[in-house]
């Protein structure tokens, strides 16, 4: 039954990635269709960042009381009603409000199966449930150039709506299978669960520095996946429908960063996997600033994808070694929070920038947040061994 859950899990993460993508493939399509600036896009963003962080601040109560099986049944379904919705959104502010519940969706969904994996599951289980998250995030920009293609934008959004349903129908039948296998593991995880407050959190010196390790760390994944369409359609001149396709270089970089991550972490520890991240991120973005070509773009993509890959899953693996069993639910919950601000902030910022100016400073910007995910990494070890925790 354990394996079986996994393999349900697995496919939570497909989910959970499958929505993250599409916008940032369709908006080329999107801005131009519906009349809009290009720096719309930050609305959209910021209010589907804000439903994740929300939810993931009040994650560990919610978990607690209605249990990981019910919160990951009911927010699949929440995200793929809000697809279906901007397949037939008749302008920007449907969009708009269509956003706040897919967040709400997604914050719970990757709070709940992240605690959960942590606590029951090896590094190596862990790394490659993020590595199907990265095949979530590949699909849609897949779906969404073919739907292009063929069609418009609202076609593609339809597809992956359905995608994200057939997900939610297995979420849902699974339910029963999470009380079998809880039922199972009882007597096994002995420590008592305690919630903190924020204001708790924020007071621990080392949660706090790992908050802003994943802050940084989304705030690379958000740019990639919001703005490296519209960076090369406006700034290296492809094809909106060729963007799209691209684009999925980054994230077969993050899904074979995940499974060389998972394969590595028996013989390399958790924090070695996250120093060599950092360091193919920066390779990746000195390849991006040089590059001239579509196979430069892309190289640069697949090694930004690779460095930024072990980031997210380490760290929420090391929760409940660096900061206890009992408070994990807690910690993962504001680190989630943390992950969604970076991934709110980035986007809004260099959209703003984009309007204003050009899209041409993307690099620049990914460089800015390789810099912070380093600073933070080294001021995260510093306090552990204040704590004597590492």
């Amino acid at each position: 039954m354990a394996t079986l859950l996994l393999i349900i899990i697995y496919i939570l993460a497909i989910g959970l990635g499958v929505p993250d993508s599409a916008f940032g493939s369709a908006w080329p399509a999107i801005y131009p269709d519906l009349g809009l600036d290009i720096s719309m896009a930050n609305f959209v963003s910021a209010l589907v960042s804000c439903g994740t962080v929300i939810s993931s601040l009040f994650s560990a109560r919610i978990i607690n009381r209605f249990g990981t099986a019910a919160v990951t049944a009911v927010s699949t379904a929440m995200t793929a009603i809000a697809l279906f919705g901007y397949s037939a959104s008749p302008n920007i502010w449907f969009i708009c409000l269509l956003a706040l519940p897919l967040g709400l969706g997604a914050g719970a969904i990757d709070t709940a199966i992240n605690n959960y994996m942590s606590l029951h599951y090896s590094a190596m289980y862990m790394n490659f449930m993020h590595c199907f998250y990265g095949v979530g995030v590949m699909i849609s920009p897949y779906i969404m150039s073919w739907a292009l293609k063929l069609s418009t934008w609202r076609f593609g959004y339809i597809l992956v709506a359905a995608t994200q349903a057939i997900i939610a129908l297995i979420a849902i039948l699974a339910v029963p299978l999470w009380k079998k296998v809880s039922r199972a593991k009882t007597g096994q995880n002995t420590a008592d669960t305690k919630t903190l407050g924020i204001f708790q959190m924020i007071r621990s010196p080392g949660i706090v520095w790992a908050s802003v390790f994943f802050m940084a760390s989304t705030s690379i994944e958000a740019l990639c996946t919001v703005w490296s369409s519209t960076y090369m359609v406006h700034t290296k001149g492809f094809s909106a429908s060729a963007s799209a396709g691209y684009l999925v270089l980054y994230y077969l970089g993050l899904t074979s960063g995940r499974i060389l991550a998972g394969l590595l972490v028996n013989k390399l520890s958790t924090w070695t996997n996250l120093k060599l991240g950092i360091v193919l991120g920066f390779c990746g973005v000195v390849t991006l600033f040089f590059a001239q070509t579509p196979a430069l773009v892309m190289t640069g993509l697949f090694l930004i994808g690779c460095g930024v890959a072990p980031i997210f899953p380490g760290l929420v693996f090391l929760t409940p070694e660096n900061f206890g069993e009992d408070v994990s639910q807690s910690v993962t919950g504001f680190e989630m929070a943390a992950a969604y601000v970076g991934t709110l902030a980035s986007p809004v910022l260099f959209g703003l920038f984009a309007g204003a100016v050009s899209t041409y400073a993307f690099p620049f910007f990914l460089l800015f947040f390789e810099v912070m995910v380093t600073i933070a990494n080294v001021a995260l070890i510093c306090a552990l061994k204040k704590s004597g925790k590492a």
